[in-house]
Protein backbone atom coordinates (compact mmCIF):
# COMPACT_ATOMS: atom_id res chain seq x y z
CA UNK A 1 0.00 0.00 0.00
CA UNK A 2 2.96 2.26 0.91
CA UNK A 3 4.49 1.93 -2.84
CA UNK A 4 0.38 2.73 -4.13
CA UNK A 5 0.68 5.78 -2.48
CA UNK A 6 4.01 7.14 -3.41
CA UNK A 7 3.41 5.34 -6.68
CA UNK A 8 -0.05 7.73 -7.41
CA UNK A 9 1.09 10.75 -5.45
CA UNK A 10 4.93 11.32 -6.06
CA UNK A 11 4.41 11.89 -9.71
CA UNK A 12 1.90 14.43 -9.15
CA UNK A 13 3.74 17.27 -9.86
CA UNK A 14 5.37 15.60 -12.98
CA UNK A 15 2.40 14.38 -14.52
CA UNK A 16 -0.11 17.64 -14.32
CA UNK A 17 -0.32 18.62 -17.91
CA UNK A 18 -0.92 22.69 -19.02
CA UNK A 19 -4.31 21.76 -19.60
CA UNK A 20 -4.88 20.51 -16.18
CA UNK A 21 -3.69 22.53 -13.09
CA UNK A 22 -1.98 20.47 -10.19
CA UNK A 23 -5.51 20.65 -7.91
CA UNK A 24 -7.03 19.40 -11.22
CA UNK A 25 -4.81 16.47 -11.57
CA UNK A 26 -4.34 16.03 -7.99
CA UNK A 27 -7.88 15.49 -7.04
CA UNK A 28 -8.97 13.18 -9.75
CA UNK A 29 -5.85 10.73 -8.79
CA UNK A 30 -7.21 11.37 -4.83
CA UNK A 31 -10.68 10.83 -5.52
CA UNK A 32 -9.79 7.93 -7.65
CA UNK A 33 -7.94 5.75 -5.21
CA UNK A 34 -10.10 6.78 -2.45
CA UNK A 35 -12.64 5.32 -4.00
CA UNK A 36 -10.68 1.75 -5.75
CA UNK A 37 -8.79 0.91 -2.29
CA UNK A 38 -12.34 1.71 -0.11
CA UNK A 39 -10.11 3.64 2.39
CA UNK A 40 -12.54 5.08 5.45
CA UNK A 41 -10.38 8.15 5.28
CA UNK A 42 -7.67 9.76 3.63
CA UNK A 43 -6.07 13.62 3.39
CA UNK A 44 -4.32 14.84 0.94
CA UNK A 45 -1.87 18.07 0.02
CA UNK A 46 0.02 19.71 -2.27
CA UNK A 47 2.34 22.28 -1.25
CA UNK A 48 4.70 23.93 -4.18
CA UNK A 49 6.32 27.43 -3.79
CA UNK A 50 5.32 28.11 -0.64
CA UNK A 51 1.82 27.46 -0.33
CA UNK A 52 -0.94 24.83 -0.75
CA UNK A 53 -2.07 23.98 -4.07
CA UNK A 54 -4.36 21.25 -3.26
CA UNK A 55 -6.10 19.89 0.10
CA UNK A 56 -8.50 17.38 0.51
CA UNK A 57 -9.95 15.49 3.54
CA UNK A 58 -12.01 12.73 1.70
CA UNK A 59 -14.14 9.73 4.13
CA UNK A 60 -14.53 10.10 7.95
CA UNK A 61 -12.17 10.28 11.44
CA UNK A 62 -14.43 7.17 12.79
CA UNK A 63 -16.85 4.88 10.36
CA UNK A 64 -18.80 4.27 13.67
CA UNK A 65 -19.74 8.25 14.69
CA UNK A 66 -19.54 9.16 11.09
CA UNK A 67 -17.57 13.00 11.81
CA UNK A 68 -16.23 13.60 8.84
CA UNK A 69 -12.21 14.59 8.54
CA UNK A 70 -11.10 17.91 7.61
CA UNK A 71 -7.40 19.56 6.96
CA UNK A 72 -6.47 20.11 10.50
CA UNK A 73 -7.37 16.38 11.49
CA UNK A 74 -4.40 15.16 13.38
CA UNK A 75 -3.11 11.65 13.20
CA UNK A 76 -0.55 9.53 14.59
CA UNK A 77 2.01 9.64 12.01
CA UNK A 78 4.11 6.61 13.00
CA UNK A 79 7.27 6.56 11.27
CA UNK A 80 7.24 10.08 10.13
CA UNK A 81 8.10 10.93 13.46
CA UNK A 82 11.43 9.46 12.28
CA UNK A 83 12.76 13.12 10.72
CA UNK A 84 11.50 14.71 13.89
CA UNK A 85 14.15 13.12 15.46
CA UNK A 86 16.83 13.40 13.22
CA UNK A 87 16.17 17.18 13.16
CA UNK A 88 16.05 17.18 16.80
CA UNK A 89 19.63 15.92 16.71
CA UNK A 90 20.78 18.17 14.05
CA UNK A 91 19.40 21.46 16.67
CA UNK A 92 22.01 19.88 19.41
CA UNK A 93 24.66 19.58 16.61
CA UNK A 94 23.51 23.57 15.55
CA UNK A 95 24.13 24.53 18.99
CA UNK A 96 27.26 22.88 19.64
CA UNK A 97 25.88 20.16 22.31
CA UNK A 98 27.37 16.63 20.09
CA UNK A 99 28.54 16.46 16.91
CA UNK A 100 27.31 13.52 14.07
CA UNK A 101 30.36 11.30 14.76
CA UNK A 102 29.67 11.75 18.75
CA UNK A 103 30.06 7.83 19.73
CA UNK A 104 26.50 6.99 21.76
CA UNK A 105 28.42 5.72 24.53
CA UNK A 106 29.55 9.16 25.45
CA UNK A 107 26.51 10.62 25.85
CA UNK A 108 24.52 7.42 27.30
CA UNK A 109 27.45 5.58 29.37
CA UNK A 110 24.90 2.53 29.57
CA UNK A 111 24.15 1.95 26.26
CA UNK A 112 25.12 -1.24 25.34
CA UNK A 113 24.79 -3.58 21.46
CA UNK A 114 25.62 -6.94 21.61
CA UNK A 115 28.86 -6.83 19.67
CA UNK A 116 31.30 -5.01 22.49
CA UNK A 117 33.29 -3.37 19.59
CA UNK A 118 30.29 -1.78 17.72
CA UNK A 119 29.17 -0.62 21.82
CA UNK A 120 32.56 1.65 21.82
CA UNK A 121 32.27 2.79 17.88
CA UNK A 122 28.49 3.54 17.14
CA UNK A 123 28.13 7.39 16.60
CA UNK A 124 25.02 9.36 17.06
CA UNK A 125 24.56 9.44 13.13
CA UNK A 126 24.57 5.84 12.79
CA UNK A 127 21.69 5.91 15.10
CA UNK A 128 19.48 7.54 12.30
CA UNK A 129 20.21 6.05 9.09
CA UNK A 130 19.26 2.05 9.63
CA UNK A 131 22.80 0.68 9.57
CA UNK A 132 23.71 -1.06 12.75
CA UNK A 133 24.44 -5.21 11.91
CA UNK A 134 20.63 -5.63 12.21
CA UNK A 135 17.59 -6.53 9.98
CA UNK A 136 14.62 -4.50 9.13
CA UNK A 137 12.41 -5.01 12.20
CA UNK A 138 14.92 -6.58 14.24
CA UNK A 139 13.72 -5.72 18.17
CA UNK A 140 9.94 -4.24 17.54
CA UNK A 141 8.50 -6.60 19.36
CA UNK A 142 10.26 -5.69 22.88
CA UNK A 143 8.31 -2.06 22.26
CA UNK A 144 5.19 -2.78 20.28
CA UNK A 145 2.15 -2.82 22.57
CA UNK A 146 4.35 -3.74 25.71
CA UNK A 147 5.01 -2.25 28.62
CA UNK A 148 8.92 -1.37 28.83
CA UNK A 149 10.88 1.51 28.74
CA UNK A 150 12.88 2.40 26.19
CA UNK A 151 15.92 1.72 28.86
CA UNK A 152 14.69 -2.17 29.64
CA UNK A 153 13.68 -2.13 25.55
CA UNK A 154 17.89 -1.19 25.27
CA UNK A 155 18.97 -3.62 27.77
CA UNK A 156 17.29 -6.68 26.31
CA UNK A 157 17.74 -6.11 22.58
CA UNK A 158 21.41 -5.67 23.42
CA UNK A 159 21.03 -10.26 24.00
CA UNK A 160 20.24 -10.12 20.46
CA UNK A 161 23.00 -10.71 17.96
CA UNK A 162 23.23 -8.79 14.72
CA UNK A 163 22.58 -10.30 11.30
CA UNK A 164 25.33 -9.21 9.47
CA UNK A 165 28.57 -6.67 9.89
CA UNK A 166 28.42 -2.90 11.57
CA UNK A 167 27.69 -0.39 8.86
CA UNK A 168 27.78 -3.42 6.08
CA UNK A 169 24.44 -2.95 4.49
CA UNK A 170 21.13 -1.37 4.99
CA UNK A 171 18.43 -2.61 7.90
CA UNK A 172 15.71 -0.60 9.01
CA UNK A 173 15.72 -0.30 12.54
CA UNK A 174 13.28 1.49 15.05
CA UNK A 175 15.28 0.96 17.97
CA UNK A 176 18.12 3.04 17.03
CA UNK A 177 15.58 6.17 16.61
CA UNK A 178 14.47 5.19 20.03
CA UNK A 179 18.06 5.41 21.29
CA UNK A 180 18.03 8.83 19.75
CA UNK A 181 15.10 9.83 21.68
CA UNK A 182 17.44 9.29 24.92
CA UNK A 183 20.10 11.16 23.46
CA UNK A 184 18.19 14.11 22.72
CA UNK A 185 16.87 14.15 25.98
CA UNK A 186 20.63 13.66 27.66
CA UNK A 187 21.86 16.55 25.89
CA UNK A 188 19.27 18.83 26.49
CA UNK A 189 17.87 18.11 29.97
CA UNK A 190 14.24 18.37 28.27
CA UNK A 191 12.11 15.72 27.68
CA UNK A 192 11.88 14.37 23.20
CA UNK A 193 8.57 15.35 23.71
CA UNK A 194 9.05 19.26 25.17
CA UNK A 195 12.41 19.37 23.33
CA UNK A 196 10.23 18.89 19.90
CA UNK A 197 7.21 20.95 20.50
CA UNK A 198 9.49 24.15 21.94
CA UNK A 199 11.81 23.82 19.20
CA UNK A 200 10.17 22.63 16.17
CA UNK A 201 6.11 22.89 16.59
CA UNK A 202 6.40 26.23 18.32
CA UNK A 203 8.13 28.13 16.08
CA UNK A 204 6.29 26.33 12.83
CA UNK A 205 3.78 27.59 14.53
CA UNK A 206 2.26 23.57 14.30
CA UNK A 207 -0.60 24.40 16.21
CA UNK A 208 -2.51 21.12 16.38
CA UNK A 209 0.85 18.76 16.64
CA UNK A 210 1.60 16.81 19.65
CA UNK A 211 4.27 14.49 21.13
CA UNK A 212 2.71 13.62 24.34
CA UNK A 213 0.15 11.51 23.64
CA UNK A 214 -2.62 12.53 26.60
CA UNK A 215 -2.79 16.03 24.92
CA UNK A 216 -3.09 14.17 21.49
CA UNK A 217 -6.12 11.76 22.94
CA UNK A 218 -7.73 14.99 24.62
CA UNK A 219 -7.91 17.08 21.13
CA UNK A 220 -11.16 17.54 19.49
CA UNK A 221 -10.02 16.71 15.93
CA UNK A 222 -8.17 13.61 15.67
CA UNK A 223 -8.54 10.42 13.39
CA UNK A 224 -8.97 6.90 14.65
CA UNK A 225 -7.06 4.02 13.17
CA UNK A 226 -9.23 1.60 11.01
CA UNK A 227 -8.57 -2.08 10.58
CA UNK A 228 -10.75 -3.57 8.54
CA UNK A 229 -13.10 -0.06 8.14
CA UNK A 230 -13.39 -0.51 12.19
CA UNK A 231 -12.02 1.94 14.46
CA UNK A 232 -9.31 0.56 16.65
CA UNK A 233 -8.06 2.08 20.28
CA UNK A 234 -5.47 4.31 20.37
CA UNK A 235 -2.33 3.24 21.24
CA UNK A 236 0.62 4.70 23.48
CA UNK A 237 3.82 4.02 21.23
CA UNK A 238 6.15 6.18 24.48
CA UNK A 239 8.93 3.66 24.87
CA UNK A 240 9.54 4.22 20.84
CA UNK A 241 8.94 7.70 20.41
CA UNK A 242 11.60 8.97 18.71
CA UNK A 243 10.90 6.35 16.73
CA UNK A 244 6.74 6.48 15.92
CA UNK A 245 5.98 9.71 18.65
CA UNK A 246 4.14 12.33 16.41
CA UNK A 247 0.86 13.22 16.02
CA UNK A 248 -0.16 15.78 13.45
CA UNK A 249 -2.00 16.77 10.03
CA UNK A 250 -1.65 17.54 7.11
CA UNK A 251 -1.96 21.26 7.34
CA UNK A 252 1.11 21.30 9.53
CA UNK A 253 2.82 19.28 7.85
CA UNK A 254 2.78 21.86 5.23
CA UNK A 255 4.50 24.09 7.52
CA UNK A 256 7.13 21.46 8.40
CA UNK A 257 8.17 20.33 4.79
CA UNK A 258 8.61 24.06 3.60
CA UNK A 259 10.88 24.62 6.26
CA UNK A 260 13.06 21.63 4.72
CA UNK A 261 12.75 23.27 1.03
CA UNK A 262 13.74 26.65 2.28
CA UNK A 263 17.23 25.14 3.68
CA UNK A 264 16.28 25.41 7.41
CA UNK A 265 14.70 28.89 7.26
CA UNK A 266 11.13 30.12 7.82
CA UNK A 267 10.35 33.58 7.87
CA UNK A 268 13.76 34.93 8.82
CA UNK A 269 14.02 32.30 11.37
CA UNK A 270 16.58 29.46 11.34
CA UNK A 271 15.24 26.66 12.89
CA UNK A 272 18.24 24.05 11.31
CA UNK A 273 21.25 25.73 9.78
CA UNK A 274 21.54 24.92 5.79
CA UNK A 275 24.28 22.83 6.18
CA UNK A 276 22.75 20.96 8.76
CA UNK A 277 19.82 20.13 6.70
CA UNK A 278 21.95 19.35 3.45
CA UNK A 279 23.72 16.43 5.72
CA UNK A 280 20.09 15.46 7.39
CA UNK A 281 19.08 14.82 3.30
CA UNK A 282 22.44 13.34 2.15
CA UNK A 283 22.76 9.46 1.22
CA UNK A 284 24.29 8.06 4.31
CA UNK A 285 23.79 4.26 3.75
CA UNK A 286 22.98 2.86 0.27
CA UNK A 287 20.01 0.74 -0.62
CA UNK A 288 19.22 -1.85 -3.42
CA UNK A 289 17.71 -0.44 -6.27
CA UNK A 290 15.74 -3.18 -8.50
CA UNK A 291 15.99 -3.36 -12.45
CA UNK A 292 12.24 -2.20 -12.34
CA UNK A 293 12.91 0.84 -10.70
CA UNK A 294 15.80 2.07 -12.87
CA UNK A 295 13.35 1.70 -15.62
CA UNK A 296 10.86 3.81 -14.42
CA UNK A 297 13.63 6.55 -13.51
CA UNK A 298 14.79 5.68 -9.73
CA UNK A 299 18.35 5.38 -10.38
CA UNK A 300 19.13 5.25 -6.66
CA UNK A 301 17.68 4.85 -3.21
CA UNK A 302 19.76 5.32 0.30
CA UNK A 303 18.72 6.04 3.66
CA UNK A 304 19.45 9.86 5.27
CA UNK A 305 18.90 10.39 8.84
CA UNK A 306 15.17 10.29 9.40
CA UNK A 307 14.55 11.12 5.56
CA UNK A 308 15.19 8.47 2.08
CA UNK A 309 16.87 10.08 -0.09
CA UNK A 310 16.03 8.79 -3.95
CA UNK A 311 14.64 9.53 -7.43
CA UNK A 312 11.50 8.77 -9.13
CA UNK A 313 10.52 9.38 -12.58
CA UNK A 314 14.31 10.52 -12.84
CA UNK A 315 13.74 14.08 -10.16
CA UNK A 316 15.31 13.69 -6.72
CA UNK A 317 12.69 13.25 -3.68
CA UNK A 318 13.05 13.00 -0.03
CA UNK A 319 10.13 11.17 1.26
CA UNK A 320 9.72 8.54 4.44
CA UNK A 321 6.42 6.82 4.78
CA UNK A 322 4.36 5.82 8.44
CA UNK A 323 2.81 2.52 8.99
CA UNK A 324 0.92 1.32 12.56
CA UNK A 325 -1.96 -0.43 12.29
CA UNK A 326 -4.99 1.16 11.14
CA UNK A 327 -2.64 4.25 9.89
CA UNK A 328 -0.97 4.62 6.50
CA UNK A 329 0.88 7.69 5.71
CA UNK A 330 4.09 9.39 3.38
CA UNK A 331 5.63 12.96 3.14
CA UNK A 332 7.15 13.12 -0.27
CA UNK A 333 9.66 16.50 -1.09
CA UNK A 334 10.44 16.97 -4.55
CA UNK A 335 13.35 19.90 -4.19
CA UNK A 336 13.86 20.45 -7.41
CA UNK A 337 10.00 21.56 -7.79
CA UNK A 338 10.25 23.40 -4.46
CA UNK A 339 7.00 21.00 -3.80
CA UNK A 340 5.93 18.20 -1.57
CA UNK A 341 3.02 15.54 -1.43
CA UNK A 342 1.55 14.67 1.71
CA UNK A 343 -1.19 11.63 2.73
Amino acid sequence: MKKIIVGFFACILVQASFAQSIAQYADSIAQLSFKSFEQTGAVVGVWKDGAWQYQKALGVKNSKSKEPLNVNTTFQVASVSKAFTAASVGILVDRGLVSWDTKVIDVLPEFRLYDPHVTQDIKVKDLLCHRNGYITFDGDLLWYETNYSTEEILKRFAKLPPKHGFREKYGYSNIMFATAALVVEELSGSSWEDFIKENIFQPLKMSNSFTHFDAFKMHSNIAHPHIEKKPDEFRNYNNAKGAVGVKTNVTDLGKWVNMWLNNGIVGGDTILKPNTVNYILNAHTAQQVSLGKKATGGYYQAAGLGWFVKTHAGLPVFEHSGGLPGLILNVCMIPTENAAVIV
